[in-house]
């Protein structure tokens, strides 16, 4: 059975996620720093993008993902079925229920999101929180 892809230029638009695009974006990361801060309190003053293994404690607005081990992970768990999940067109193979953007230039799950926040979200704001 073939699972379901959702390649596009751009991983969403504006107009299909609308709520995704607020003047203020937090990008979450693993780090000691985030360890003891309320994360949940950070959904009413924006969007929140958190990378890697961030779904193991907390369901950010969008999960972002480039190791092969840690995208299977995240496929393995289901959690794709449920959330959003995007990761670089290069590394979806046979995964299913990611969203794939082409984009070059980044070699961390943190600069793959800055990325998209700054090309294609373009808030007025954005916040870094366990980036260390």
């Amino acid at each position: 059975m073939s699972r379901p892809v959702k390649e596009r230029a751009l991983p969403f638009t504006r107009e299909s996620h609308k709520h995704l695009f607020t003047e203020t974006i937090f990008l979450l990361g693993n780090g000691k720093s985030r360890e003891n801060y309320n994360l949940e309190s950070l959904r009413k003053h924006g969007t929140i993008i958190g990378c890697n293994a961030l779904y193991r404690d907390f369901a950010p607005d969008i999960l972002v993902a480039i190791d092969a081990k840690m995208i299977n992970e995240i496929d393995n768990a289901g959690y794709n079925d449920d959330h959003l999940v995007v990761v670089p067109a290069n590394r979806n193979a046979g995964r299913r229920n990611l969203y794939r953007w082409r984009v070059d230039g980044f070699n961390t799950s943190g600069c793959f999101s800055m990325k998209l926040i700054s090309q294609l979200m373009k808030p007025k704001k954005c916040y870094m929180l366990g980036m260390d």
